[in-house]
């Protein structure tokens, strides 16, 4: 990475990457590129979660690759979030995504009942009660 900026390698190990300078540097460094940062409090941070449960959990829930995709970012001219920022709108995503999954599935089954469905739910709860039953009144 030091070759790539022209800097010495002694330099780049003693940079300070915690600092008030990295900051100062990102700074300069967006204007340069024409990028702005991504916020918490940015309208684009919902619109990148609504775009990866609208466009890609239906056929990724693989996390990291779900994060990957966040990379598009840079075609918007936004500086990609934070590894942790990245973690947190792809739970959200992902969990945005199962709850709309399962509530339309839910209602689509309340729609359309399943032969067999009510019999089959009657007979498995009469089981777990003779089951319950049983392991109480068992001795330990």
């Amino acid at each position: 990475m030091a070759q790539q900026v022209r800097v010495p390698s002694e330099e780049w190990a003693g940079y300070d990457w915690q600092g008030r300078a990295i900051k100062r540097h990102r700074v300069e460094i967006r204007s340069a590129f024409g990028f702005r940062e991504c916020t918490a409090e940015d309208q684009d941070q919902a619109q990148l979660a609504e775009w990866l449960v609208a466009e890609l959990c239906g056929v990724e829930l693989n996390r990291d690759r779900l994060a990957e995709a966040v990379v598009r970012c840079r075609g918007d001219r936004m500086e990609p979030p934070t590894p942790g920022r990245i973690a947190r709108l792809v739970g959200s995503a992902v969990t945005t995504f199962e709850e709309r999954f399962c509530a339309a599935t839910w209602t689509g089954c309340r729609r359309r009942p399943v032969p067999g469905w009510t019999t089959w739910s009657a007979r498995t709860q009469a089981g777990k009660g003779r089951r319950a039953a049983a392991c109480r009144s068992s001795p330990s």
